[in-house]
């Protein structure tokens, strides 16, 4: 699939379902960013995640499989929220980058 769209399909589903976006992103089009246009997007950084933490999560609650923390070295702990397709996504990129350095089952 073009990158472009891809792109522009996951800001629209920032703007929908993040409060947190929804608000950062204001009169951003999806449809108006590009690769070649994403610098300038606004940053979200740790402070971000630390101060509007709740406002980030993107899928209803029920959804939620697994929730851990950041340590909080640097600040407050970071709560991060993982649905049954996060998991998956992340086992699947584990065991690319796994396969890549020539460990396999």
């Amino acid at each position: 699939m073009n990158p472009n769209i891809l792109l522009q399909k996951h800001v629209e589903y920032c703007l929908k379902n993040s409060p947190f976006y929804r608000e950062r992103l204001q009169g951003i089009h999806p449809a108006d960013i590009t690769c070649e246009s994403i610098s300038n997007l606004p940053f979200t950084d740790k402070n971000d995640l630390s101060t509007h933490n709740d406002s980030f999560f993107a899928a209803p609650p029920e959804q939620m499989v697994d929730i851990v923390f950041s340590s909080g070295t640097t600040g407050y702990p970071v709560k991060i929220a993982y649905t049954e397709k996060d998991l998956q996504r992340l086992a699947e990129n584990e065991s690319r980058s796994l396969a890549a350095c020539g460990l396999t089952a």
